[in-house]
């Protein structure tokens, strides 16, 4: 490509930095303060592009790998899958958060290893900030999602973000490799349940997925 490599040491320190909270403006003030010149910030943001690249293969792969070890001979697995939202405000515990929710995340957890390996992810997301950057500068014809070079989100802002959806992202990624779900427990809804069953029946439509229903969630319902 164009310009000079990146050092093995700028590409170390950004894969760090990805993997962390402490962001890259934080950094360079932890870096100014050990009298350390720090990178531009602008550069590592450029850089972080294909780190971040790299990192998602890389987890893809692993997944995929935990995925069929777990499986077994009969490529078939039993799932706990749950999704996780980017909020932080006051909730009782029947609130899902999902009206003012940006991003969630969907993991699938083998239930077969003890091991409880991680299976397949998923996120849906609804920040963009080059999207609102370029906006802000009057490009209305930057819209998102996909709307521009560089998108990130992968849901419109108006829209919702949906549990069903994501999780039949989750049983496209498990039906991709082969590996049918004998059972998938959730929270307890039944539509949750049939995100992942419908990915898994178009793959192999003989095949019937068994929800069950976590300790907490059917605890809850016994009591009330």
């Amino acid at each position: 490509g164009r310009g000079r490599s990146a050092a093995v040491q700028n590409l170390e320190l950004n894969a760090a930095v990805t993997s962390t909270s402490i962001g890259f403006k934080k950094l360079r003030f932890l870096l100014a303060a050990l009298d350390l010149s720090p990178p531009s910030e602008s550069g590592m943001h450029q850089m972080s592009q294909t780190v971040c690249d790299k990192i998602a293969q890389l987890s893809s792969d692993d997944m995929n790998q935990k995925l069929l070890q777990a499986s077994g001979l009969q490529k078939n697995i039993h799932i706990s899958v749950d999704t996780r939202y980017n909020t932080s405000g006051i909730r009782n515990s029947r609130r899902t958060g999902l009206p003012i929710a940006t991003q969630s995340t969907t993991l699938a957890m083998e239930k077969q290893t003890g091991k409880n390996y991680i299976v397949s992810a998923f996120t849906q997301n609804k920040l963009c900030p080059k999207g609102a950057l370029l906006r802000s500068k009057g490009d209305q014809t930057a819209t998102c999602p996909g709307g521009h070079t560089g998108c990130i989100a992968n849901v419109d802002k108006l829209e919702s973000l949906s549990e069903y959806e994501s999780r039949r992202e989750i049983g496209r990624n498990i039906a991709g490799a082969g590996v049918t779900v004998a059972y998938c427990t959730t929270d307890g809804d039944a539509r949750l349940h049939k995100g992942v069953a419908r990915s898994i029946q178009e793959a192999n439509p003989s095949h019937q997925v068994k929800c069950l229903a976590d300790l907490a969630h059917l605890s809850q319902t016994q009591v009330k």
